[in-house]
């Protein structure tokens, strides 16, 4: 079993830069379940329990989610055409802290 940490550019678009919407497309689940998982107590933003889906989030927030790994919050660019916001965010997946190996 290969214990290296896997890492993935993900981006995408969101309608605002909640914790619920940005958290979704780090980890590809519903925005409805990531607000669940929000509210369960199962979400961390920059290492502290959040239990705000509408919590803001910016450039540099580390999000995490249990069982899940987390995810680093690269950009939040400007707004499309259609008036939603371009994210990126790194998500850092599987592993131990200070594990090695090829990926």
């Amino acid at each position: 079993m290969d214990q290296a940490v896997r890492e993935r550019l993900v981006k995408g678009t969101v309608a605002s830069p909640r914790l619920d919407a940005v958290g979704s497309l780090a980890f590809g689940l519903s925005r409805t379940r990531m607000a669940r998982e929000v509210k369960a107590e199962r979400v961390t933003l920059n290492g502290r329990v959040n239990t705000d889906p509408a919590q803001t989030v910016k450039a540099g927030d580390v999000i995490g989610l249990a069982g899940r790994g987390e995810a680093v919050v690269q950009e939040v660019g400007g707004p499309t055409r259609k008036g939603r916001l371009a994210v990126a965010v790194l998500r850092k997946a599987g592993g131990k802290p200070g594990a090695e190996g090829d990926a």
